[in-house]
């Protein structure tokens, strides 16, 4: 059986997206994928830092529309505060991911100054990157992604958002009989058995009836316990790093072994 994993940067590690030559890093060893290793023929970790769960859906169909075989999907949704666009002018996708530290309140805007709030833009190819900062579209994109982030979607078109993307990847998966298992990066975007929101997941906004509506439909059984930030507790990085530290990671392994166990994955 193989592994196919994607994700944020809680399943990535937390170090430079791109090398020298503008091609994106792998995972770092520590990184609980890799210490699961072992239980599988090869892991495949499709996971980047700052990734949104528009490019965790994207990539993970495109990934298996190649029709790779005994197959293990493990899929760990991120903050629905990130987003990526097509851009035509570069023919690439452009992932938007905002870099505030506040709390989630009812509006991005409130006690958020607009100067405070910037984004970053990945693109996969990193050389293709420094030339798009370099354009005179960039100040134009990003200035255009500031004023959606901040003014235009509430945290409840984000919510639906990430809701629509969780039920068409479960729903491709199940249509095509691949094995899967949804986790999550934090409290803020669990499914199952959410608990008082913790540091930055801390959230105002009462669900839309859209939300209560979407998420009803969601297989929950398809999902862990508690999400990366309930498993690994405090072992993260350091107070202005809540990334999970190597033993984080090692508690966040554990706990995805146990899940694919009972599913009698492994």
């Amino acid at each position: 059986m193989n592994l196919f994993v994607n994700g944020c940067s809680f399943s990535a590690g937390h170090s430079e997206v791109h090398d020298e030559q503008g091609n994106l890093t792998p995972p770092l060893d520590y990184v609980w994928s890799n210490q699961i290793a072992d239980k599988f023929d090869k892991v495949t970790n499709y996971a980047l830092a700052g990734g949104s769960n528009d490019r965790i859906l994207r990539t993970t169909m495109e990934y298996f529309s190649k029709g790779p075989v005994d197959t293990i999907a493990i899929i760990q949704w991120t903050s629905p505060i990130r987003f990526e666009v097509y851009n035509e002018l570069f023919k690439t996708w452009l992932g938007i991911c905002n870099n505030t530290t506040t709390s989630i309140h009812s509006s991005l805007s409130r006690g958020i100054k607009g100067e405070d709030l910037t984004v970053n833009i990945h693109m996969d190819d990193g050389l293709a990157l420094e030339k798009f900062r370099n354009h005179k579209a960039y100040s134009k994109i990003s200035n255009a992604s500031q004023q959606q982030l901040m003014f235009l979607k509430s945290l409840n078109d984000y919510q639906i958002q990430f809701y629509k993307n969780v039920y068409v990847l479960e729903q491709y998966f199940k249509s095509n009989n691949i094995p899967f298992l949804f986790t999550s990066m934090s409290f803020y975007n669990h499914i199952v058995n959410a608990q008082d929101y913790m540091s930055i997941d801390i959230i105002e906004t009462p669900p839309s009836k859209l939300e209560i509506d979407l998420k009803n439909i969601l297989d929950k059984s398809s999902w862990t316990a508690q999400p990366f930030t309930g498993y690994m507790g405090a072992n993260y990085v350091s107070e202005n790093d809540h990334h999970p530290n190597q033993e984080g990671h090692r508690l966040i392994s554990e706990a995805i072994v146990s899940e694919l166990s009972k599913r009698n994955y492994i």
